[in-house]
């Protein structure tokens, strides 16, 4: 009887051990429900996510399921943790412009945090469009220089010189926006519409119309999505 209680004690142990290490169920969200990563545009094609992080903020655990491209607005150094991957920090300065085109097919799980001593500020947009759906034999339309291509998105910085009227048609769903402070009218059937902050966006899809609203040399993003 001793002989036993003593194997039950020994697998009883050995539960409460096993028990220990089981990780503990995180609550998930989609990208976009995330609380800082902010929803301020959506449509059939696309979502645009406004990051903000004070120094120490710390990100909810989210779901990556589409692709996405970001354009940092304000930089700092990034913590980033990625389910069933070991914890990292990644310098993610003013200039980074990049992308991630392995969602869609493979979503992740991770949190984010800022623990850099600076406000960190990106602009995230998700490409809702099904592989599937991708405009076969067309291109991205050459605009200007080209900061960040692949066959999801083009990253395109346009400059425009005082105050000339610039025309173009794009046949992909595509954002307009300012990186850097600068005044532009983005015209739409007629209708214009400013964007002078860092982070002003405009959605466009067939024909516009941009033009600088000062003397001085400006440039623009175009991001074209397929």
């Amino acid at each position: 009887m001793r002989t036993i209680g003593i194997l039950i004690m020994l697998a009883f142990c050995s539960c409460k051990s096993q028990k220990k290490k089981i990780a503990p169920l995180i609550e998930v969200v989609p990208v976009h429900q995330e609380p800082q990563h902010h929803l301020v545009f959506e449509n059939p094609y696309l979502r645009v996510l406004d990051l903000k992080f004070e120094k120490g903020d710390t990100s909810q655990y989210h779901l990556h399921a589409n692709d996405i491209c970001y354009l940092t607005i304000e930089g700092s150094t990034m913590w980033l943790d990625e389910k069933d991957q070991e914890a990292r920090s990644v310098k993610l300065p003013v200039q980074y412009i990049g992308s991630n085109i392995t969602h869609t097919d493979s979503s992740i799980i991770h949190r984010i945090a800022n623990v850099g001593d600076d406000f960190f500020r990106m602009i995230a947009i998700e490409n809702l469009i099904p592989k599937s759906a991708q405009i076969e034999q067309q291109t991205f339309q050459d605009l200007g220089e080209v900061i960040h291509e692949n066959e999801r998105f083009s990253i395109q910085k346009v400059e425009a010189h005082n105050q000339a009227l610039h025309h173009f048609e794009l046949p992909h769903p595509s954002i307009v926006m300012v990186k850097e402070s600068a005044a532009f009218s983005v015209i739409i059937n007629g209708k214009a519409t400013q964007i002078k902050n860092p982070g002003d966006f405009v959605y466009v899809k067939g024909a516009f119309q941009i033009t600088p609203t000062a003397l001085q040399k400006s440039s623009v993003y175009i991001i074209q999505l397929n």
